[in-house]
This record gives structure tokens, sequence and C-alpha cells, in this order.
């Protein structure tokens, strides 16, 4: 039985999905309405809610 994620680090949905230079992803993750849970200076993503935000604003791309 494989469990997924619900939520992730910025670093874990980097490696998982976007293989992108980490200053990129932060750019990524500080875009308005990107769905993210700042805890301090961390992030946890909702992994499916961000995929379905990426896959919206790359419509218009």
């Amino acid at each position: 039985m494989i469990i997924e994620k619900r939520f992730m680090t910025a670093k874990e949905l980097n490696k998982a999905y976007m293989n992108i230079s980490e200053v990129k992803l932060y750019e990524l993750l500080n875009r308005t309405g990107c769905p993210k849970i700042n805890i301090g200076r961390k992030y946890l993503i909702p992994v499916e809610k961000f995929l379905n935000w990426l896959e919206d604003i790359s419509v218009g791309a």
C-alpha cells in the first residue's frame, strides 16, 4: 500500500516534483496565490492544491 504525503516541505516537493534551483523554488512559493502554510521560516505545502495551482498558472504561460 502506497501512502502519499498530503503536505511536503519545500525541499521534499522540489525533489519529488520540480527539480529546479532553490532560488527559483522560493520565488515560485512567494508568488501571490501559492498555497502554502508558513511555520516559522519553514513552508508546508499541500501537495494536491499546489499541483492544481501550478497547472492553473501554467495554462496562461
